[in-house]
């Protein structure tokens, strides 16, 4: 600044070489036709008093007020002149840049800045998978992206989720609704099955790592066949050789005393009035399922009879077996209390015989209506089926609802847990 602006104003007033008496201010005795030469530094200095000096004095005052050497005028011109040009080919140097060079779109990947979508500094965050794409496992704890403002609810009611070999049996049954979220709560009594059932919903939700399966997950003597061949028990007495195979496996499997509790059990029946922030919520309930709160005892249990599910003895005597009680809920007050109409409700019911008090008590209180598809495995020893069969037919024709039973079409698995694809340690190779 100094260099190019102050220094030449400078300059040229110390060019300007005729200044009036008037300006001075002072009485000066030169000649009156001859002119009077002052420089800037007369001006500027109120403490300079000598006037009519010499023209070597007033540029020698005019280079000591400048910091340097006068410079010819034409030698300055020249500079500045060289100075513009470099300027002015430089800013179209730098013009010519933004416009070749500028990017049409910020790539998703590019870290950074003000991001106008999200409103918000920081890095952009990655593409989001598709709901349902390939790019996301249709079987693990993916698709937990945000649930969308104005869905509708959609609620799969696993009663009697066993080894959570049916958690994902929404996909299977209702495939036009894959992409809406769910809401999963999964009802099991086993006090030996609970503890994995309770650490794969957590997994699920996004929580924690996958439980370790050390036995078969089957629900049935036909289910465990499936698996049967797998570890070379065949036969007649495939149940057997399968209970010898996996002995020890079945003898580390434990009730958790944590989740036998009242508190804890109001809390997870208590997620139904709450709607879910993500896409999908898996609730796990550690109760038995009933028409009326209570304590359901089933009497001796052992870790053998977790070879296929449930909580009745296949073994010589049951001897060894530990009286055991768990709690029992009324679902279906709580259904009525926390379901509407309007939901998507999908009920998939394999009580041990519960299901007769279930499904007579939703038809005695006008509220079957609150079902959209029932899956249904009717137990024999418990009532009489052809007469639920028959009630459950009319109340379809009046509702709509859609009325299924376990077949080779629904054989008490979903997709996501065959025998192919949910398999235990091999006790005697340690592999899966």
């Amino acid at each position: 600044l100094k260099r190019f602006w102050l220094e030449p104003f400078i300059n040229t007033r110390c060019m300007s070489r005729r200044i009036s008496e008037s300006d001075l201010g002072v009485m000066v005795e030169n000649d009156p036709e001859e002119d009077v030469d002052e420089t800037t530094e007369d001006l500027m200095n109120p403490a300079a008093t000598t006037i009519g000096r010499t023209e070597d004095e007033h540029n020698e005052a005019c280079e000591r007020r400048a910091g340097r050497s006068a410079r010819p005028q034409k030698e300055q011109l020249r500079s500045y002149r060289s100075h513009i040009v470099l300027a002015f080919a430089l800013g179209i140097a730098v013009g010519f840049s933004m416009i070749i060079f500028k990017p049409t779109s910020r790539p998703s990947s590019m870290p950074g800045f003000l991001d106008a979508d999200r409103g918000g500094l920081g890095p952009a965050a990655p593409p989001e998978p598709a709901r349902g794409s390939a790019a996301t496992d249709p079987c693990g704890p993916g698709e937990q992206g945000p649930r969308p403002a104005d869905a509708r609810r959609h609620i799969f009611l696993d009663m009697g989720a066993n080894w959570a070999n049916t958690l994902r049996l929404w996909r299977d049954v209702v495939k036009d609704r894959r992409d809406q979220p769910w809401e999963v709560y999964a009802f099991e009594a086993s006090p030996l099955i609970q503890p994995y059932l309770d650490q794969f919903v957590a997994w699920l939700n996004g929580v924690g790592s996958r439980p370790p399966l050390v036995v078969p997950p089957s629900g049935s003597s036909g289910h465990l066949q499936k698996y049967a061949s797998k570890y070379g028990c065949v036969g007649a007495l495939f149940r057997e050789c399968m209970w010898k195979t996996f002995g020890k496996a079945l003898a580390t499997l434990k009730p958790d005393p944590a989740l036998n509790n009242t508190a804890l059990v109001r809390s997870r029946l208590a997620e139904a009035g709450r709607l879910p922030l993500q896409m999908h919520r898996y609730t796990s309930v550690p109760v038995a399922v009933a028409a009326s709160d209570g304590m359901l005892s089933l009497g001796l249990v052992e870790p053998s009879q977790m070879i296929r599910g449930g909580a009745i003895s296949h073994g010589s005597s049951g001897s060894g077996g530990v009286n055991t009680s768990v709690p029992m809920v009324d679902v279906v007050t709580w259904m009525i209390q926390n379901f509407r109409e309007e939901d998507f409700v999908f009920l998939k019911l394999d009580a041990e015989g519960a299901e007769f008090e279930i499904l007579y008590g939703l038809i005695t209180r006008g509220k079957f209506n609150l079902i959209d598809i029932l899956l249904l495995e009717c137990h024999h020893n418990a009532g009489s089926c052809p007469s639920l069969m028959q009630s459950l037919r009319a109340e379809v024709a009046k509702t709509g609802a859609q009325l299924l039973s376990e077949s080779d079409q629904y054989p008490g698995y979903d997709s996501c847990s065959s025998p192919d694809r949910l398999i235990p340690v091999d006790p005697r190779l340690g592999q899966r």
